[in-house]
């Protein structure tokens, strides 16, 4: 019994080695280099430089609180561009300026202008 028990001792050591061994040479080895990209293939260009001048990036927001709303200035820069309304009652509509003059096209005397609220009616 003891002579097939160091039998199966010794197929497991050699087992154990032959692992071993493969192991580290499997790890000696460089992984082959990337293929080329193919012809035509344009790379993403780079990022934006950094801000140096110390202009803002991200758009400004001013916050009204009234009795009766909310109202969100955003700005980006000095110039107005939207404004988002949250009433306390009701869903909040918006101002847009569609036409970047830093006005926003609510303009009483524009008979162009229906003055027709902007309302959210997806979101996903």
């Amino acid at each position: 019994m003891a002579a097939s028990l160091d039998k199966v001792m010794k197929k497991v050591l050699v087992f154990v080695l032959l692992m071993w061994s493969t192991l580290t040479v499997a790890q000696q080895f460089a992984p082959p280099p990337p293929p080329p990209p193919p012809p035509g293939y344009v790379d993403a260009p780079p990022p934006p430089p950094a801000v140096q001048s110390g202009q803002v990036m991200e758009p400004g927001v001013t916050i009204i609180q009234t009795e009766d709303e909310t109202i969100y200035e955003y700005r980006h820069g000095s110039q107005l561009y939207m404004v988002r309304v949250v009433p306390k009652a009701g869903p909040p509509y918006y101002f847009y300026d569609m036409d970047g003059d830093g006005q926003l096209d609510i303009q009483s005397n524009d008979p162009r202008n229906s003055h027709v609220n902007q309302w959210v009616l997806f979101r996903w």
